[in-house]
């Protein structure tokens, strides 16, 4: 009744799909750490190790495309989804640092919802910068930053996230620029 060639077949597949899924995971771990050193890297201002430090995030989050465009169904995982979105993250970021365009979701090779939501965090890390630039007399850079996450959040409002993990950090757009406004207003009212 049952065909066992058949069920002998789905076990194979099953299994092949887990083992991959495995490396998947395990790339996405390493693409995290990286970007998260990255990011940490650029607060520190340690311009001389973020470049080579870049190009080995790049090229770990290559290796990571390569194993999820194995199995389409890869790409919906969520480790895979999160090491794109930190990605994001630490790329937009150096870009800002040294004061060039946001890289585009197309350049960087990930999703639009991933590229949103890496820029929506981009948001926190912009926040600790205005902190540690107002604290530094910086007050410049707390204006310009500022400005850039005000004009992210304008950009956003255009879209219809609805009730989503993209809308949550979208939200929080809205708090980082309320913070860094305070921030600014702290300044102004000491002058």
């Amino acid at each position: 009744m049952i065909n066992k060639n058949e069920w002998k077949k789905m076990k194979l597949e099953l299994q092949a799909y887990d083992s991959k899924r495995e490396e998947l995971i395990k790339q996405s771990r390493v693409v995290l750490k990286k970007s998260k050193m990255l990011i940490y890297a650029i607060h520190r201002k340690d311009m001389k190790g973020i470049d080579s430090l870049f190009k080995d995030v790049k090229k770990d989050k290559d290796n990571l495309d390569k194993i999820a465009k194995l199995k389409s169904k890869l790409l919906d995982e969520g480790s895979y989804s999160a090491a794109c979105q930190e990605y994001v993250e630490a790329a937009a970021f150096l870009e800002f640092e040294k004061s060039n365009p946001l890289p585009s979701a197309k350049k960087l090779g990930v999703s639009t919802s991933d590229y949103l939501m890496g820029l929506a965090d981009l948001t926190g890390e912009l926040t600790r910068l205005a902190v540690a630039s107002a604290i530094k007399g910086q007050y410049e850079k707390v204006g310009y930053i500022k400005d850039f996450v005000a004009e992210l959040w304008g950009e956003m409002l255009e879209f219809d996230f609805r009730n989503s993990g993209l809308r949550r950090k979208f939200d929080s757009i809205k708090y980082n620029l309320n913070k860094i406004e305070d921030i600014r207003y702290d300044i102004k009212m000491r002058k």
